[in-house]
């Protein structure tokens, strides 16, 4: 109720306009004396007055009433410049008619009326409003003293007031108008100023508030970008740890069985994908088969001999096939996707071709809870770690091909190091060889010592104290894991064998069966070389004949010679 009431009797409010809404309340509050005078006025006239002015005093101040009432409703509505000098413009009439009434200058009425007309204007209005009511209220009091002077109007007085009073209050006026127009001049600039003053601090606070608002959004976009910038480089330096993990393992870890099911490992735990699975082309390339895994469900689907055909059968089918990746970021959209029982949670998937040289040996599958999962760079990653995956396996089917390879080489060199000793030794009938301090003297035959048994059987180092006082250490020679003989060393009674003596021994056995070895083969190619040989001579010779008789004769010639001692027969299959 108060809010309303002083909203009603307040002046209106213009905002950003200061010297107008100060106008308008000097106007509202002038208006509202007006109107409170003008209707006690009319209330007390109906009661006091005799009946006689009754009516004409009532005409009189209701009008003014109206008057104050329409002035009231103009200022409402924001004329506050009309108001005012309606306002003035009604004043000044009322004196006039007074004065007119009078004709008398040295009267109250007279000396005091214009003074406040002057004061008004110079409150109310711009500076041609000052000018033109003091103009007009000196025009008034000429005006009035002439019209008396001629006889126009009869002043109420018998004695007229003389003309140097109507100049001396004439220049008065003049000079108090103009002391209040420099006053109010004044007065305005310097709130004008002010004002000015003051709008510029408000403006320089807004714009203050305006940029300290701008810093502190800045600062924490900033704090916000860093935030993102530090958990993007952190989650970026986990890849780049899965990847250099990845690298390690594929160089460190040779055998399929334990490197796949290591890198499926990894990959989970670094990225936090719900399940990861590699998948491995078959011989015939009809299927792309689950070999390795990290989820329980993928277990499951490894020990049953899980197996997708390629390029039907879901999004590893499809990129076994078309050797390009392929991604599901809603799983429940996709028509590729291929809804498995033993992964229910799964929301996203991505599969990506294991290539090397063009050809698709595999697939990488990484399964997330999450819908949306992969993002660019997490593909990039991943197809990184997909081309590493491929070369893991490649350089691991390599290496074992490689070490298969080599085994069956190595079988194969020991077979004919074997044969090729045997034929040597059958060839040769030295036994070996006895260094007693003198001269090296052959043997008679095989010793046959429990030291050399054991050695021969057991292919193993013996070092013993001889029955007879003697020290001994005997070493097998091997060729190719094979002994096919000893080393023994004998040593006075009482001799401790020292390890680098030992060591010796060994070490020179080890170069006796390399230098056997060596001459065995060099042997071996020597006779396959003559054998050879004298194939070619027998080849050319037997093809030198043109004649049945004389090639039959060559052939059974040449192999005589080659074999000494053979009884050679010839004989060609006849119709009998």
């Amino acid at each position: 109720m108060f809010r309303m009431l002083k909203k009603f009797l307040g002046p209106p409010v213009f905002e950003g306009e200061a010297e107008r809404t100060r106008l308008a309340g000097i106007l509202n509050f002038m208006l509202w004396l007006g109107l409170v005078t003008s209707s006690g006025a009319l209330i007390l006239a109906q009661y006091l007055v005799v009946p006689g002015n009754r009516l004409s005093l009532s005409i009189n101040f209701g009008s003014q009433v109206i008057i104050w009432i329409v002035l009231h409703i103009t200022l409402r509505r924001g004329h506050v410049r009309t108001s005012a000098a309606a306002f003035i413009t009604l004043i000044f009439v009322t004196m006039v008619s007074q004065l007119v009434q009078r004709a008398d200058i040295l009267s109250g009425v007279g000396v005091v009326n214009f003074f406040i007309i002057v004061s008004l204007s110079t409150l109310l209005l711009q500076e041609a409003g000052i000018i033109s009511f003091t103009i007009l209220s000196i025009a008034s009091l000429f005006g009035v003293y002439f019209a008396a002077s001629n006889g126009w109007i009869i002043p109420r007085l018998v004695q007229p007031t003389p003309f140097s009073a109507w100049v001396f209050y004439s220049a008065v006026y003049l000079v108090v108008s103009v002391i209040l127009y420099t006053s109010s001049s004044s007065l305005r600039k310097a709130i004008h100023r002010a004002q000015t003053s003051e709008n510029s601090l408000a403006a320089a606070n807004r714009e203050l508030q305006s940029l300290n608002q701008n810093l502190e959004g800045m600062v924490a976009e900033r704090t916000q970008a860093l935030d993102s910038a530090n958990t993007h480089n952190a989650r970026r330096a986990n890849l780049f740890q899965a990847i250099a993990q990845v690298a390690r393992a594929i160089t460190s870890i040779n055998e399929l069985e334990t490197l796949l099911p290591n890198i499926a490992n990894l990959i989970s735990e670094r990225f936090n994908y719900y399940h990861v699975g590699i998948f491995l082309v078959d011989a015939a390339r009809e299927y792309a088969v689950l070999s390795a895994t990290n989820s329980e469900g993928g277990k499951r689907m490894l020990g049953r001999g899980h197996r997708l055909r390629i390029g039907q059968v879901g999004i590893v089918g499809y990129a076994t096939g078309s050797g390009s990746p392929r991604i599901a970021l809603d799983t429940g959209k996709d028509v590729t996707f291929f809804n498995n029982p033993d992964l229910p949670d799964t929301r996203s998937e991505i599969a990506l071709p294991l290539q090397i040289g063009g050809e698709i040996i595999g697939a990488l599958d990484v399964q997330s809870k999450d819908a949306n999962a992969f993002e660019d760079e997490d593909i990039a990653i991943l197809t990184t770690l997909a081309d590493q995956v491929a070369i893991a396996i490649q350089n691991a089917r390599l290496l074992r091909e490689t070490q298969t390879a080599l085994a069956e080489s190595q079988a194969l060199f020991g077979n004919y190091i074997q044969k090729a000793w045997t034929t040597t030794s059958k060839l040769t009938p030295i036994t070996g060889y006895r260094f007693t301090g003198t001269i090296p003297s052959p043997l008679d035959g095989p010793i046959n010592t429990p030291e050399m048994r054991t050695v021969l059987e057991e292919g193993r180092v013996v070092t013993t104290s001889g029955t007879k006082g003697q020290n001994s250490v005997t070493v097998p020679l091997k060729l190719r894991s094979e002994t096919v003989g000893v080393l023994n060393v004998n040593a006075p009674a009482g001799r401790e064998w020292d390890p680098d003596e030992v060591d010796i021994i060994e070490s020179a056995a080890e170069r006796i069966a390399l230098a056997l070895e060596n001459a065995t083969l060099l042997e071996a190619s020597s006779r396959l070389a003559k054998r050879e040989h004298q194939i070619s001579d027998i080849s050319a010779k037997i093809s030198s004949g043109t004649e049945m008789e004389t090639i039959l004769r060559t052939a059974v010639e040449e192999l005589g010679r080659q074999i000494s001692g053979a009884n050679i027969i010839l004989e060609l299959e006849s119709n009998e």
